[in-house]
């Protein structure tokens, strides 16, 4: 939407290149899922209510009250939401194959813009691997000075 107006107001023109980009992939390590730690949601179990909403239904607490270590708390999350909201960080593909939702938290490991190292995966017996991510540049060919209202 933003878009067209622009392109109404300001003639603007662009394209599209397909390119990789780098990212992560959430996987299970080689141990398998941590299950004391990833625990599945039990139907009707109460959220918090300081809680946020996330994707498909979760929630998280994003620095758990009167936690001596940075933790966050995640309830009813799937690993693809949880894979969406670190995403906001680096790009992050859920390729656990884990079906369910679950409770757990994450300890804050380091105060970096890397989420490999940033979280304690393991405790979940997750990791991230690097990978390369389809994803497109936008390019701006033509913009003019917007026309008045």
């Amino acid at each position: 939407m933003l878009q067209a107006a622009l392109a109404d107001r300001c003639k603007l023109l662009v394209h599209h290149i397909p390119t990789m980009v780098p990212g992560y992939a959430l996987v299970v390590g080689k141990h398998g899922p941590n299950w004391k730690n990833l625990k599945e949601t039990v139907p009707g179990e109460t959220i918090p209510s300081i809680a946020q909403e996330i994707a498909e239904g979760g929630a998280l607490v994003p620095i758990m009250p009167g936690a001596e270590q940075p933790i966050v708390g995640y309830f009813h999350t799937s690993m693809a939401s949880l894979a969406g909201k670190m995403s906001a960080i680096m790009v992050i593909e859920d390729r656990t194959g884990l079906k369910g939702k679950y409770d757990f938290s994450l300890l804050r490991l380091q105060d970096e813009r890397d989420p490999a190292i940033m979280w304690d995966w393991s405790s979940l017996g997750l990791k991230l691997i690097p990978i390369k991510v389809p994803s497109e540049i936008l390019v701006i060919d033509h913009i003019e000075k917007p026309t008045p209202n």
